[in-house]
């Protein structure tokens, strides 16, 4: 099988340490070809890669936009794992183990067990943003892609919630949110609003083992302002929430205490007997 296009995870960049994202738009104007409708990129660890990236090669057919967009994403997730000193049988286990199953599903239950919520990767370096609503259940969790996409799709998936769980990211370098309808009516706003409120939750660090994280509000105007690449539409940004407990309903605002009626509290006091 021909290689039109070969990616190094140790590159000459990482070496050096100025390691620079490879956009998706990068990926989709290697893609074109004039003889081919599409291209085979090979990603591959590279000669002086170290701990088992050496054998390390996949070649994955790039014919479209959406082809690059994933391509990119899996690149650049791999090149984070591989500087943050992760081996080949890391990401091997990362995978194995399902991630996915984890901060997606934590989501999934911390809002309420929403219909069509999705899911969403959001990269300052790479200038990208990456979603897919999921159809999520008490067994298994599925997501709405081409069939040819999904599974690419749910590697991407993990190796960013390693990324969350393993390292410490600043809250403005990677980041991963969940967008839901909230069916619960919170205020006289959700009224006429047959299908609830959207809701929007982003986190930079996530810990599966007591289901917390550490959550931010994200910008949406830095995305409109930009040249980002996205194939999601973000919510508007008085619709996020922030909470670092993924246990159910721990998002909700604690409702107000009642005020009691000053007259009736009047009165009360005036029945009181004080005896000395």
């Amino acid at each position: 099988m021909r290689n039109d296009v070969v990616l190094n995870i140790h590159s000459q960049s990482v070496e050096a340490g100025n390691f620079r994202f490879i956009i998706p738009q990068e990926i989709h104007k290697m893609g074109r070809s004039l003889k081919h409708g599409s291209r085979v990129f090979l990603i591959q660890g590279g000669p002086a890669a170290t701990k088992g990236w050496r054998d390390f090669q996949e070649t994955f057919n790039v014919d479209g936009p959406e082809a690059a967009r994933l391509v990119s994403w899996y690149y650049n997730l791999l090149v984070q794992l591989y500087l943050n000193g992760l081996s080949t049988e890391d990401v091997q286990k990362i995978l194995l183990s399902e991630p996915t199953s984890y901060l997606p599903r934590d989501f999934w239950e911390a809002t309420g067990k929403p219909k069509n919520p999705a899911f969403i990767l959001v990269s300052s370096g790479a200038r990208a943003i990456l979603g897919a609503h999921a159809r999520v259940t008490e067994e298994r969790l599925e997501w709405k892609l081409e069939p040819r996409y999904a599974g690419l799709f749910t590697r991407i998936t993990a190796l960013a919630i390693a990324e969350l769980s393993l390292f410490k990211n600043g809250e403005d370098d990677f980041l991963a949110g969940w967008v839901w309808r909230d069916r619960k009516i919170s205020s006289w706003r959700d009224l006429g609003k047959p299908f609830g409120a959207t809701r929007s939750w982003f986190v930079y660090r996530y810990y599966p083992s007591n289901k917390t994280a550490a959550c931010t509000y994200y910008n949406r105007h830095v995305v409109e302002d930009g040249d980002w690449d996205r194939n999601i539409t973000l919510p508007r940004t008085r619709s996020q929430v922030a909470c670092n407990s993924l246990v159910l309903d721990a998002w909700r605002k604690p409702k107000k205490a009642l005020v009691l009626n000053p007259v009736k509290l009047l009165r009360e006091k005036k029945k009181i007997t004080w005896f000395s």
